[in-house]
C-alpha cells in the first residue's frame, strides 16, 4: 500500500489506542467504544479497499489496518514497511505480519500481472529461451538464459533465497 510511512503524532496514536481494539489471533480491528448511533463498540472497524488492504478512519484520518494492528499489538508504530507473509493484504493476524525493508517487501510478492508467463523473474527471449533476472539493491542482475521456464524459475528461486532468505518468493 502506498502512503506515508511516517509516525502519527502522539495525539493521533492516543486516539487510535482509545478508539480501537485488536484481536491478534484473527487480525480483526473492532471499535472499543461507540463511535456513532450506527457504529457500536465491538463492531468491526475499517473497510477493504479495491487493492484488498484494510483501511480504518479515526478522527477523520485514514490508517492502514496492518500498521494499526502492529501498533496495537507491539505498542509502537512501525518505522519500516509491514509485510504480509502470505500475500493476503487483508489478513492482519500478527503471525502474518513482519517488519520489512522495501526490497524485502518486494521480494515477497507474486509475479506482476503483466508477466505473460506468470513466473516471477522469468521472461521469454527472442531466441525462444527463458531469461531469469532478479533485482538486488535496486540493480537488475541477469541470472542466465535457460531452455525451459522451470529451469529459469529454479535459477530465480535460488538467487531469491540467497539474497532475500525468508522473504524470498519464486512463484
Amino acid at each position: 500500500m502506498r502512503g506515508r510511512l511516517g509516525t502519527p503524532s502522539n495525539t493521533e496514536l492516543d486516539a487510535i489506542r482509545s478508539a480501537l481494539s485488536y484481536d491478534s489471533e484473527t487480525g480483526i480491528l473492532t471499535w472499543a467504544r461507540d463511535v456513532s448511533c450506527c457504529v457500536k463498540a465491538g463492531s468491526v472497524a475499517g473497510h477493504r479497499r479495491n487493492d484488498s488492504y484494510i483501511i480504518v478512519i479515526v478522527r477523520g484520518k485514514k490508517y492502514a489496518g496492518h500498521r494499526v494492528a502492529w501498533f496495537l499489538h507491539y505498542g509502537e508504530w512501525p518505522n519500516c514497511r509491514t509485510d504480509h507473509r502470505n500475500l493476503n493484504k487483508s489478513d492482519n493476524r500478527i503471525s502474518n505480519l513482519r517488519a520489512a525493508t522495501h526490497s524485502q517487501n518486494k521480494a515477497n510478492s507474486s509475479a506482476p500481472k503483466n508477466n505473460i508467463l506468470g513466473i516471477k523473474g522469468v521472461n521469454r527471449t527472442r531466441s525462444g529461451r527463458y531469461a531469469a533476472k532478479i533485482r538486488v539493491n535496486g540493480h537488475l542482475k541477469h541470472l542466465g538464459t535457460f531452455p525451459t521456464p522451470q529451469d529459469a524459475n529454479n535459477a530465480y528461486a535460488a538467487a531469491a533465497q540467497t539474497h532475500y532468505g525468508e522473504f524470498s518468493r519464486a512463484a
